[in-house]
């Protein structure tokens, strides 16, 4: 007998989830809004709807946040915008401001002190300048446009302030101008600095592209040239990083590439003007590129103060130029023929683990051309030359010595043996120095080491290559040198001097 049996069950669920959830239908009337409107976060006032005088087409009294709702045009004799508050925040929506025949400055910031902040938009076609602001601080500009400022700078701040992804094409006198301790310069760009026939803030503003206390992966190209009484300087500030310089024309004004205390991680090239032109003036230069420096003295780095430190950088076309008590380590220099390496004006200076080129030109008799360059070129006294290597072109010098008391060691000096050219050169002048340690392989034709100066020590150097490894001046015959060194002549060592 078959029994089938059926069970129920019966599956008890909260009464909440039985009962309906409420109505569907929509309340009465139009759809309202459920957020706040950006006036309610945060008041804005339209710039555009603000009168003006006649001075300015707009003006800004009271603390605030402001913005454009259009373009924004000046008038003769008049600024687009004058800023007479502090905590204003003013955004330019994107829009521009634009002059016309005679009008004077974009964007005027009449107030001592700040803050003010602009940002997002342009300013174009100014006569005196595209934001200015002498008295004002704490101010900060970001991602703005400013081109074609006739006769003033692009910014010019007078208080320590920011400017974030501005760029300035075809101002005069300055790009960017921030002045005071803190100021700083980011991401911005500047090309085509220029200086006017006439100048309208003589008292403010030099020439230059950016000025700041720290300037950082920015960048300044085209023109810039200052007057003959003045001084220029692509980027001016007491730090300076990943920045570019290039394709400058300082004119007759005495240049600077980048002038800072510190410099590292930039690139400087194709500088050019009639007077003294630097491609770096600074105290601590590290890691960067200069090529390609003209002017009167092809500098490529300036030490021009005592105590900086020059170290790992590459130069190309241009010399280092040291003063007194600075240390030039591990730099790469190539120059062309009659150039200098590395120039030594001052005292106490070390010179060490430097790779220097000179040209490889050949030299012509009859051609009235003289090549006369010189790898490391000594003037000064007192200074530590070593461990540098050199290699020398046809008629050029490793080491020429002119100042007192310098010690040169551990130098490795090479020369193409087809060239003539001179190892280590020590002038009459230079007395009480000490050569010593140093390797030198020349030419047949060439000195290893010529020896004028009186009160020295030659010692411990090994020179190949050459019949006529030293040079030995007649004050020198006379005992004030001891030669001890490792000749590589197999005949008489007496072979190696030759006097004059």
């Amino acid at each position: 007998m078959n029994i089938h049996r059926t069970v129920s069950v019966l599956l008890l669920l909260p009464s909440s989830l039985c009962l309906g959830q409420g109505s569907l239908t929509p309340p009465a009337g139009p759809p309202a809004p459920v957020m706040k409107t950006l006036d309610q976060v945060e008041a804005r006032t339209p710039v555009n709807g603000l009168p003006g005088d006649a001075a300015a087409t707009h003006i800004i009294t009271v603390p605030g946040t402001y913005y454009l709702t259009g373009p924004v045009f000046g008038g003769t004799g008049k600024a687009g915008i004058r800023i007479e508050a502090v905590n204003v925040t003013l955004d330019l929506n994107g829009f521009a401001l634009e002059g016309v025949a005679g009008s004077t400055t974009g964007i005027f910031i009449n107030v001592s002190g700040g803050p003010v902040s602009i940002r997002n938009g342009h300013l174009r076609f100014w006569n005196t300048a595209g934001i200015y602001g002498p008295l004002a601080s704490r101010v900060a500009l970001a991602d703005l446009t400013v081109t074609s400022i006739a006769a003033g700078p692009g910014v010019y701040v007078g208080g320590p302030s920011t400017a974030t992804r501005v760029a300035v094409n075809t101002a005069q006198r300055a790009g960017i101008h921030l002045n005071g301790a803190g100021s700083i310069a980011d991401h911005c760009s500047v090309e085509n600095p220029g200086t006017a026939a006439a100048t309208l803030f003589p008292a403010y503003v030099l020439s230059e592209g950016i000025k700041a206390d720290l300037v950082t992966d920015s960048s300044v190209t085209g023109f810039l040239k200052g007057g003959p009484a003045l001084s220029a300087s692509a980027i001016s500030a007491g730090t300076v990083e990943r920045c570019t310089v290039s394709q400058m024309d300082f004119g007759a004004a005495s240049a600077a590439g980048i002038a800072a205390r510190v410099v590292r991680s930039c690139e400087v090239s194709a500088l050019q003007g009639t007077q003294q032109i630097s491609g770096i003036s600074g105290l601590v230069v590290n890691g960067n590129t200069v090529r390609d420096i003209g002017g009167s003295s092809r500098v490529g780095i300036d030490a021009g103060s005592s105590m900086a430190r020059i170290s790992d950088n590459s130069l190309t076309g241009c010399l280092i130029r040291v003063s007194t008590g600075t240390n030039v380590t591990g730099n790469t220099i190539s120059v062309g023929n009659n150039q200098t390496g590395i120039a030594v004006a001052g005292s106490t200076s070390t010179i060490s683990g430097n790779t220097i080129l000179t040209g490889t030109g050949t030299y012509q008799a009859g051609s009235g051309i003289s090549l006369t360059g010189r790898g490391i070129d000594v003037q000064g006294e007192g200074n530590l030359i070593e461990r540098n290597s050199i290699s020398i072109g046809d008629r050029a010098t490793g080491l020429h010595v002119e100042g007192r008391s310098n010690s040169i060691q551990g130098n490795v000096i090479s020369a193409d043996p087809a060239i003539t050219a001179r190892g280590i050169d020590i002038l009459s002048a230079a007395i009480h120095c000490r050569v010593d340690g140093n390797v030198i392989h020349v030419g047949s034709g060439s000195t290893g080491i010529r020896a004028l100066g009186a009160g020295g020590s030659i010692t411990r150097n090994s020179v190949s290559g050459t019949s006529s490894a030293y040079s030995i001046g007649s004050i020198i015959q006379r005992g004030s040198v001891v030669v001890t060194d490792i000749l590589d002549n197999t005949i008489s060592p007496w072979a190696n001097l030759s006097y004059p």
